[in-house]
């Protein structure tokens, strides 16, 4: 199961707070365009749409994911 958008994890993991280094190749290009997003704008705005977008991701791909997902939520 994916937590939801307001696990204080996914702030931690798109604005790089916690390392992540994900398994997947699919995962790890999207975390470096989010990374990059949030580096370059730290809003709250833009912090919001990178959790949402890597949450989506997660929710969408789970069970090809999973191994990653639980890297951060373990």
């Amino acid at each position: 199961m994916v937590p939801p958008v307001s696990d204080p994890r996914w702030r931690s993991i798109v604005t790089g707070t916690i390392a992540f280094e994900p398994t997947m190749l699919a995962t790890q290009i999207l975390m470096g365009r989010l990374l990059a997003s949030v580096r370059s704008d730290q809003s709250q705005d833009n912090v919001s749409r990178a959790i949402s977008d890597l949450r989506a991701f997660f929710e969408k791909y789970e069970t090809i994911a999973a191994i990653d997902l639980a890297l951060i939520f373990c």
